[in-house]
């Protein structure tokens, strides 16, 4: 038995006898005598709230075998019953005692029954109790693992949607022969480390976030070159320290390039800000709606998807998110509650 088990079971069984002791004070108004009374019912309380808790318990009730096990319990009860009359008649009290009182008098065996029962109703109540302690727990941990299970499957995909995303901007600028690509190459580089590597932690600094979509910035500049104005803006009062889950930001980023540029003969503003207020990060994302092709909702598309399950699984009740068309620009907002 663990050391902290034995402090539980003694304070189980101090409670019961203070508990019985104040119960039959009244009758004998005097305290250790009330106690000492009381305490000669420990042996036989012992034997029979064990063996019900190590025995018929495990064996019986939590085997569902509900009829049989309140039958062993009943005559356990009647053997301890008449266990503890004996005790009491032939070596507890004075022998006057029996002259008066016969072992069988159901009065006396009725009342010794209902002093008997008490611990094993208590570690009764106490098995249900734990038995429902573990369950709960067991249920926490497995509802845990399958969170965990689906995020790691979302990381999955945002890894290779990432990469598909930095590749098609590579072999935009290869089939254009910009002398640039080499230094290009090494900011993927860059991209595909932290999509790698950094995604799989569970929290990183927001610096490193930031750090992400500049790089994607530059990449998606030199790629679409006068077609796209950026705006990146960001709130003096930022705590780049604090941190928060990966790969949440660049997303609405992403989005913005590939539905708002993708379709456009003329030059499309985009727009980022990124403030913070007290513990809520604030990022807005504004594009303009390229007149050829409709901006999709956040039900299409695997990025935006994949950004509003994560965020329901690692933000509950903690984040905002919209994405919508105001006018002739589809705007992205996403509030963050952050960790104090």
């Amino acid at each position: 038995m663990k050391k902290h088990a034995i402090y539980w079971h003694l304070l189980f069984w101090l409670f019961i006898l203070l508990f019985s002791t104040a119960n039959v004070y009244p009758y004998f108004a005097n305290l250790p005598n009330a106690l000492s009374n009381r305490a000669l019912f420990l042996p036989v309380w012992l034997m029979s709230s064990y063996f019900n808790w190590w025995v018929l318990m495990p064996n019986l009730l939590a085997e569902g075998k509900t009829i049989r096990y309140l039958i062993s319990l009943l005559l356990l009860l009647l053997g301890a019953t008449f266990l503890q009359r004996y005790l009491c008649l032939y070596h507890y009290y004075p022998s006057f005692w029996y002259e008066q009182v016969g072992v069988f008098d159901w009065r006396l065996l009725v009342q010794f029954a209902a002093i008997l029962s008490l611990p094993i109703i208590c570690s009764i109540l106490s098995f249900f109790m734990f038995k429902w302690y573990r369950e709960q727990q067991q249920a926490k941990q497995l509802i845990m693992q399958q969170k965990s299970a689906e995020l790691d499957y979302l990381k999955a995909q945002v890894n290779p949607h990432f990469l598909f995303n930095t590749l098609n901007t590579l072999f935009g600028l290869a089939i254009e022969q910009s002398p640039k690509v080499p230094d290009l190459i090494l900011k993927i580089s860059e991209l595909l480390s932290y999509s790698l590597y950094q995604s799989s932690n569970e929290r990183i600094a927001l610096r490193d976030e930031v750090k992400l979509i500049e790089n994607f910035l530059v990449l998606e500049k030199e790629r679409f070159a006068n077609r796209v104005e950026v705006l990146f803006e960001k709130s003096t009062a930022l705590d780049e320290t604090i941190e928060i889950a990966p790969l949440l930001f660049i997303a609405l980023v992403e989005n913005a390039f590939k539905h708002g540029i993708k379709d456009a003969i003329a030059t499309v503003p985009i727009s980022i800000h990124l403030q913070q207020h007290q513990n809520t990060l604030e990022l807005e994302v504004k594009n303009k709606i390229s007149p050829t092709k409709e901006q999709p909702n956040t039900s299409q598309g695997v990025g935006l998807k994949n950004l509003v399950r994560r965020l329901n699984l690692l933000y509950p009740n903690r984040h905002q998110f919209s994405a919508q068309a105001q006018g002739d620009y589809f705007v992205a907002s996403l509030k963050l509650t952050i960790d104090e």
